[in-house]
């Protein structure tokens, strides 16, 4: 029982804490929304001038995995053309769940 514990113990101190909000290049900002009970992965939603510009948001498990998809990440250009004009929200406001 001890060894179960100790175990434990030593999984939960190597769990990698992600950040609460990271922006990107090109000004997409990923907001963490929900992290799993164990904190084996955890659920971000992605805005850009503060309207959710992916629906459902992504699920990430480690820091290179959020990091590598910021990377490859690019806002595509129907969304772009159809927010440029569009005024600048608070994320989590009414008007940024509305797209």
């Amino acid at each position: 029982m001890e060894e179960l514990k100790a175990f434990r113990r030593y999984i939960n101190e190597n769990v990698e804490e992600l950040p609460d909000e990271v922006t990107n290049k090109d000004g997409i900002v990923f907001v963490k929304q929900k992290e799993s009970s164990n904190k084996k992965s955890t659920l971000y939603f992605l805005y850009y001038r503060g309207y959710d510009i992916d629906f459902g948001g992504h699920r990430f498990r480690t820091m290179e995995e959020l990091q590598s998809y910021m990377d490859n990440r690019v806002i595509s250009i129907s969304q772009y053309n159809k927010l440029k004009h569009m005024p600048i929200v608070k994320i989590g406001s009414k008007e940024s769940m509305e797209l």
